[in-house]
């Protein structure tokens, strides 16, 4: 009994931590995505600014 309640428990831990790896995964990539939408907002930024100074 003791022995299955054990091995009940090494099983929800490790699928816990499986969990926990998805989603810093996920917030990993998230992160990524923004600091990717962040540097095409820059670029489309300085490419407005440029555009407008030329045609002024």
């Amino acid at each position: 009994m003791l022995v299955t309640l054990e091995h009940m428990l090494n099983e929800t831990t490790k699928q816990k931590v499986k969990q926990l790896a998805v989603d810093l995964e996920d917030v990993d990539q998230e992160i990524m995505t923004q600091e990717v939408a962040k540097q095409v907002r820059a670029v489309l930024d300085t490419a407005l600014t440029f555009v407008v100074v030329y045609f002024l």
